[in-house]
């Protein structure tokens, strides 16, 4: 069965409560968060566990798996959170 890989790419960790209950009020079950130990994004201002005193910003990806057509109707729904994040779209397989 095909589904599409939803990555969400942020640096905003304290928006992370907020994100995870958008997925839980869109019905949307397959959801993980990463955090990653450094990284960067659009503004190229770098993140590092080494610095986490100055910043608490480390980058943290969330990955939902689900139908296409229902990860872009709970993009919609919710842009207002993720208006600053960086989101890509993949193909994937179920194994069932």
């Amino acid at each position: 069965m095909t589904f599409v890989l939803l990555r969400i790419y942020s640096s905003k960790e304290e928006n992370l409560r907020d994100y995870l209950l958008s997925f839980i009020r869109e019905d949307i079950k397959n959801v993980t968060v990463l955090q990653a130990i450094a990284g960067f994004g659009k503004g190229r201002k770098f993140h590092s566990e080494d610095v986490e005193i100055l910043s608490h910003e480390l980058p943290i990806v969330i990955e939902a798996v689900d139908k296409r057509e229902k990860l872009l109707k709970f993009l919609e729904n919710n842009k207002h959170l993720f208006y600053e994040c960086y989101l890509t779209f993949e193909r994937v397989e179920i194994w069932e």
